[in-house]
C-alpha cells in the first residue's frame, strides 16, 4: 500500500519529494512484480499541488502502463479532483464499490462497539447502536457510512467520558447528536 502522507511528512522539498517519487516509481518498474495501490489519490493530488508538484506530469511515464497502479478516491474525492480533470479520468478506470447492505453495517459497527465497550470499560445498548448508526446516516454526508459510523461512534466515547458515565443508551446518543 503505497501511502503518499507517509512520503510528503518525509521530504519537505519539492525537488527531494519529486526525485524520491520518481525513484520509488523507477524501482516498482524495475522490480516487475509490484503494484502500487494508493490510499487516497485525491488527497495525494492535493498535498502534490499544495506544494507546486504537478503529480499528472511527473507520473505520466508510470500512468502510461509501465507501472500496474491501483487508486483509491472516496466519491467527493473522485469528483472533485479526478473527474474535474480530464487526465487523470484517462489513466484510470472507474470501479465503483457499492455501500454494505445496512445489515452488514450494523454487523460491523456492533463488532467495532464490542472493541470499544472492552478497551474503554463502556456499554452501549443496541438501541444507542441503531440510534448511532441513523444518526451517521442521516446527519453526515461527507464519507461512506463505515467512516461516518466510525467517526461518530469515536467522538461520542469522549463525549461520555466528560459526562463520567458508563452505560450508553438511546437518549445519551439523541443528546450528543445535538449537541454536536
Amino acid at each position: 500500500l503505497f501511502q503518499p502522507t507517509l512520503l510528503f511528512a518525509a521530504f519537505k522539498e519539492k525537488t527531494d519529494l519529486e526525485q524520491e517519487l520518481i525513484k520509488l516509481a523507477q524501482e516498482a518498474t524495475a522490480a516487475g512484480n509490484i503494484v502500487w495501490v494508493i490510499d487516497d489519490l485525491p488527497g495525494f493530488i492535493a498535498e502534490a499541488a499544495s506544494r507546486d508538484i504537478n503529480l499528472e506530469n511527473l507520473l505520466a511515464p508510470y500512468l502510461a502502463g509501465s507501472l500496474p497502479i491501483i487508486a483509491l478516491a472516496d466519491v467527493a474525492g473522485f469528483h472533485q479532483r479526478i473527474e474535474a480533470d480530464p487526465t487523470w479520468l484517462h489513466h484510470f478506470e472507474k470501479v465503483a464499490v457499492p455501500e454494505l447492505p445496512v445489515s452488514v453495517l450494523i454487523t460491523l459497527l456492533r463488532e467495532r462497539v464490542l472493541r470499544v465497550e472492552e478497551r474503554e470499560k463502556l456499554f452501549f445498548t443496541y438501541p444507542a447502536i441503531l440510534t448511532l448508526f441513523q444518526a451517521a446516516e442521516q446527519y453526515f454526508t461527507a464519507e461512506t457510512a463505515h467512516e461516518k459510523v466510525d467517526d461518530l461512534l469515536q467522538e461520542i466515547v469522549v463525549w461520555v467520558r466528560t459526562r463520567q458515565r458508563t452505560w450508553i443508551s438511546k437518549q445519551d446518543v439523541l443528546g450528543f447528536i445535538t449537541s454536536k
